[in-house]
C-alpha cells in the first residue's frame, strides 16, 4: 500500500514532513518515505525535465511508501487534471491519495504569500486573475511557475474530483484536525498511543516556513515599486527554473543560487516571526473568483466530518461524492 499526500501546499504539509512522516519509518508503520530516487525524479516529472516512463518501474517496485510533496498537486488549479493523471499512471488507482485542505481564502491568502517567498513580486490583483483576463494574458505565463492563476477555476470541489474518479481511496484533512494525526489511524492503522507520541511530536515542533506579515508584504512591494523604478526587478524563483532547466538539458552544474534574494527572503522571514504580529490580509474588494461560495459550503462539510478527516472509497464516503458535500441539506457529519 502506497500513500501519496500531495498537498495541498499551505496547510502543515512542511511541519509533517519534518516532524512526523520521518518517524513512520522508525515505528515500522511504512518502509520508504520520499525515496530519493523516486521522489527526485518525480519532482523533476513536475517540471518537465524527466519522462514519465523513468517513474512507474521505480513506483511499482516500492512496497508501503509514503510521498509528500505539495507540488505533485500543483499550486495551478489549471494544472490539477494533468496532475491527477500524471499521478494515475505512474502509482496506479491503488494509490492511497491524501490532501490536506484549509478554509478558501485564508488559502488563497497564503498562496500569494508563497508566491512573495518565491520572489514572484506584484500585487494581489495581478496574480489572481478572472478567467477573461487569464485567457488573454495566458501565452506569457510559464506553467506550473505561478506568475499567476485563473482564480475562477479555483474549484475545491472540482479538484477533490479529479482524484476520487482516478483512485480508489482518497482522505482529505481539514487544516483544524491535522494536529490530531487521526487520518495516520485511518490509513495505516497505527495505536492510539503512538499516534498521541506524534502528535505531541508536531504540537511542540517549531514552526515551519513562515508567511510574510503584513509588514514585510508591504516592504516587499515597496522595494520591487523602487526597483521598477530603475527598470529592474528582483530575481525569482521562475528565473532559477529557467536556469535548472537549461543546465539540466546541457550537462551542466547547477548555477549558484542568488544570494540576495535569499537574504531577502530571510530577512522578511526574521520580522514577520519577531517583528508586528499583525498578519496580512488580501483586500476586501479582490476578486476570488466564481466558485467561492461553492468551496466555503464544501470545507465547512470537510471541517465539521465526525472522525476529523473525510475518507472517500470508490469515489463515495458513506454515500457523499465531493458535488454533494456543498449541499446544504446534507449532515457532513454522516459522511466520514
Amino acid at each position: 500500500m502506497n500513500v501519496l499526500h500531495v498537498g495541498m501546499g499551505k496547510t502543515g504539509t512542511t511541519s509533517l514532513q519534518l516532524y512526523v512522516f520521518p518517524s513512520l519509518i522508525l515505528k515500522g508503520v511504512i518502509k520508504a518515505y520520499n525515496p530519493p530516487p523516486l521522489h527526485i525524479l518525480l519532482d523533476n516529472a513536475v517540471n518537465g525535465l524527466v519522462q514519465e516512463s523513468e517513474l512507474a518501474p521505480l513506483a511499482f517496485a516500492q512496497e508501503r511508501m509514503l510521498i509528500s510533496n505539495e507540488t505533485l498537486l500543483e499550486w495551478d488549479p489549471a494544472l490539477w487534471e494533468a496532475s491527477a493523471d500524471r499521478l494515475l499512471r505512474v502509482f496506479g488507482r491503488d494509490a492511497i491519495i491524501l490532501i490536506t485542505l484549509r478554509a478558501p481564502r485564508p488559502y488563497l491568502r497564503s498562496l500569494y504569500q508563497q508566491m512573495l517567498h518565491h520572489g514572484k513580486i506584484r500585487p494581489p490583483e495581478d496574480f489572481f486573475l478572472p478567467s477573461q483576463t487569464y485567457r488573454a494574458v495566458r501565452r506569457f505565463l510559464r506553467p506550473g511557475e505561478l506568475d499567476a492563476i485563473d482564480v475562477d477555476d479555483f474549484d475545491m470541489v472540482h479538484m477533490v474530483s479529479l482524484f476520487t474518479a482516478r483512485f480508489s481511496r482518497v482522505v482529505l484533512v481539514p487544516i483544524e484536525t491535522i494536529g490530531e494525526l487521526r487520518f495516520l489511524s485511518a490509513i495505516w492503522g497505527i495505536s492510539d498511543d503512538v499516534r498521541a507520541q506524534l502528535a505531541t511530536d508536531f504540537s511542540s515542533a517549531p514552526r515551519a516556513n513562515t508567511s510574510y506579515s503584513r509588514l514585510a508584504v508591504r516592504l516587499t512591494l515597496g522595494r520591487e515599486r523602487l526597483l521598477s523604478a530603475f527598470g529592474v526587478q528582483s530575481a525569482s524563483s521562475s528565473n532559477m527554473q529557467m536556469h535548472k532547466a537549461l543546465a539540466h538539458a546541457r550537462g551542466e552544474v547547477m548555477p549558484v543560487r542568488s544570494r540576495i534574494l535569499v537574504s531577502w527572503h530571510k530577512l522578511m522571514v526574521l520580522l514577520s516571526r519577531y517583528g508586528p504580529r499583525t498578519g496580512y490580509q488580501l483586500p476586501e474588494n479582490l476578486y476570488l473568483g466564481r466558485h467561492m461560495a461553492r468551496n466555503e459550503a464544501f470545507y465547512r462539510s470537510v471541517r465539521e466530518a465526525s472522525d476529523g478527516y473525510l475518507s472517500f472509497l470508490d469515489g463515495e464516503a458513506n454515500g457523499c461524492t465531493p458535488s454533494a458535500l456543498t449541499a446544504s441539506e446534507v449532515d457532513s457529519a454522516s459522511c466520514s
